[in-house]
């Protein structure tokens, strides 16, 4: 009798076993999406099965952005919605460099010398932003607006009709006004301090950082597993229903297209990916290229063989960062720096001739998938938005 209740009871612990491993493997997917940040934003997150569902599909706007929902459950419109008023707020309010009533523009207008108060959205990036710059030794700075008007590449070279060289001069002057020591901030009063005529530019930080912020809005409402992408930076966080892992695919430095270059997977890990290139926004004058990509620390668009880098971290704000800055070093220095920091990094170049096309680093093959990718919707191009990078 004693065998025979052990049998069965083991039979039913296995079956109940089973059964909550399939509950809890189950749910459905929530989806957001619309425009911010000059770019195209998304978000993803699983609903579990215990929650009530009711499918609907809504559409709403604010602060000038399109926002579609689909299939959303009446319940948890309110989260989308504060998706759509954070990133709008971050956007319009704070960092943008467009909008001339934004916090960053007004930062830039302040005369140098005189504090002003900031955000703790915007303090916080800009002491992220100088102490990565710190770290590159320059090859990030977020002081380097001047040089990126300079080459026609920001708000105030859109206005530039025909692309041009700048003079010598002209980028002495703009180095001259850049550089994080020329930018003072203090704790203790959360004031910014322009020392010289600094324009700041948060273009290469400021998408990251909003990616982590959506993150940490649907983990406060319990949601662990989620998908969140603005202009291609990403942040991946737990599984899909059914136990699959969320997968990324990693656009290849192509100017005309497109394509995947490879596939990642976050392994249900929290991850955030970030990616810079220099293939996509650029101008040709008497049949040179000048890329977007200006390098803080001569002043000049960068000249080399890398195309495009991407890095995985866990806060995308840094990975972000740390992508642009890699991506002015160059291959050898970014390798080199890339390794001594143990960064999870891929790096590929244009035109490798007789070496190898890119370099993956120890901490980036975890994630990387080999094999046939996959066809209809399984994945979500990172990169390919490099304009506002």
């Amino acid at each position: 009798m004693t065998l025979r209740f052990i049998i069965f009871s083991g039979i039913w612990l296995l079956l109940a076993l089973f059964a909550w491993g399939f509950f809890i493997g189950a749910g459905s997917i929530r989806q957001v999406s619309g425009l911010s940040m000059g770019t195209n934003w998304s978000a993803q997150w699983v609903i579990p099965p215990w929650q009530t569902r009711e499918t609907s599909t809504q559409t709403s706007g604010q602060g000038g952005t399109s926002l579609i929902i689909s299939p959303l459950s009446r319940p948890w419109l309110p989260v989308a919605v504060e998706i759509e008023t954070l990133l709008a707020r971050l956007d319009r309010e704070i960092f943008s460099t467009w909008a001339e009533d934004s916090e960053l523009s007004r930062l830039n207008r302040q005369p140098p010398g005189v504090p002003m108060p900031v955000s703790a959205e915007l303090f916080t990036v800009l002491r992220l932003a100088g102490e990565i710059s710190t770290a590159t030794g320059g090859a990030f700075d977020m002081t380097a607006g001047s040089l990126v008007n300079l080459w026609g590449f920001g708000p105030r070279g859109a206005a530039e009709p025909v692309a041009r060289i700048p003079t010598d001069a002209e980028i002495n002057q703009a180095l001259v006004n850049a550089g994080t020591d020329r930018l003072e901030i203090d704790e203790a009063s959360s004031t910014a301090t322009r020392l010289a005529e600094v324009y700041i530019d948060l273009s290469a930080i400021a998408k990251g950082y909003a990616v982590d912020q959506v993150v940490a809005l649907l983990r406060n409402r319990g949601y662990e597993s989620y998908f969140v992408e603005i202009g291609g930076e990403l942040a991946i966080g737990g599984r899909k229903p059914g136990f699959r892992v969320w997968r990324a695919a990693l656009e290849a430095p192509d100017a005309e297209t497109s394509i995947p270059w490879g596939i990642i997977s976050n392994r249900n890990e929290h991850i955030a990916v970030a990616g810079s290139g220099s293939y996509r926004n650029f101008f040709v004058l008497d049949g040179a290229s000048y890329s977007h990509q200006i390098d803080p620390r001569n002043g000049r668009p960068v000249q080399h063989e890398l195309a495009a880098v991407y890095v995985i971290s866990d806060s995308a704000a840094g990975a972000d960062a740390l992508a642009t800055g890699l991506m002015i070093m160059g291959s050898t220095e970014a390798r080199r720096f890339a390794e001594s920091n143990q960064l999870s990094v891929l790096l590929l170049k244009a035109d490798a001739g007789p070496g190898p096309d890119h370099y993956a680093s120890p901490g980036f093959h975890p994630y990387q998938l080999t094999g046939s990718f996959p066809a209809g919707g399984d994945v979500t191009m990172g990169f390919r938005d490099p304009v506002q990078d």
